[in-house]
């Protein structure tokens, strides 16, 4: 074991020894101040709002905003939202970038002039106009709910309100018989078909409905009834 003549000493060949003098000869006053504010600057977070995701991408990062800041763009090309996004890494990389973490606004409801879905997105429809979770109403009732897109396809929307949701009742002879029925032109959806026979001698009531079975329309069965008694 080595002996030192001194505590002095001892300190002067050990420098990792964390005392206060050893701590301050690593770290002067301005340098703890500077990193001090710096984390601070980086926990904290500010916020400010710009036009456009333009913007956005045009401030500088130290200059025009710092790491975890906050941003509100007004517009984001979604209709009357405005977006949430924040300076954060990518979990997995490391490197920073704006995310997306919010959408403000409120769902709107758009009432068309057209009669049917397909002519309100063949001459009504505009980019920008709709978002996810918003509403078209056409002429003659039916509402319909976009759930996915940018609401340019049918297939974007989901039909939540028919006009004919008393629904209207049918009377055929057999399933081809209602199979051979033309939706739009002798029924609409949420409508009612009475089959006297369903190939089986059985009386048989179908309601045409959404089937999340298959996710499609169809006629679906709402009861079956026969003359037969078993007692």
């Amino acid at each position: 074991m080595t002996k030192f003549a001194s505590r002095q000493a001892y300190l002067d060949n050990n420098t990792n020894v964390l005392l206060l003098d050893n701590i301050t000869k690593s770290i002067s006053p301005s340098d703890a101040r500077g990193a001090h504010t710096n984390l601070f600057d980086t926990l904290i977070g500010y916020s400010q709002t710009v036009a456009n995701i333009a913007a956005l991408n045009a401030l500088d990062l130290v200059t025009d905003f710092k790491e975890n800041d906050i941003i509100i763009v007004t517009d984001i090309g979604e209709g009357a939202f405005n977006g949430v996004y924040k300076y954060i890494p990518a979990y997995s990389s490391s490197v920073y970038a704006w995310v997306r973490i919010g959408r403000l606004g409120n769902n709107q409801m758009i009432t068309s002039t057209e009669s049917s879905l397909a002519d309100y997105i063949a001459n009504e429809w505009v980019l920008g106009d709709l978002a996810v979770w918003d509403i078209v109403k056409i002429v003659g009732g039916n509402v319909y709910l976009l759930t996915t897109g940018t609401g340019s396809v049918v297939g974007n929307y989901q039909q939540i309100i028919y006009a004919s949701s008393s629904g209207q009742r049918y009377t055929v002879a057999t399933t081809a018989a209602r199979d051979a029925l033309v939706l739009g032109t002798d029924y609409e959806i949420g409508d009612f078909c009475l089959v006297e026979n369903d190939g089986t001698g059985v009386t048989a009531n179908y309601k045409y409905m959404y089937d999340d079975a298959t996710s499609a329309y169809k006629w679906c069965c709402t009861g079956k009834w026969s003359d037969v008694v078993i007692s």
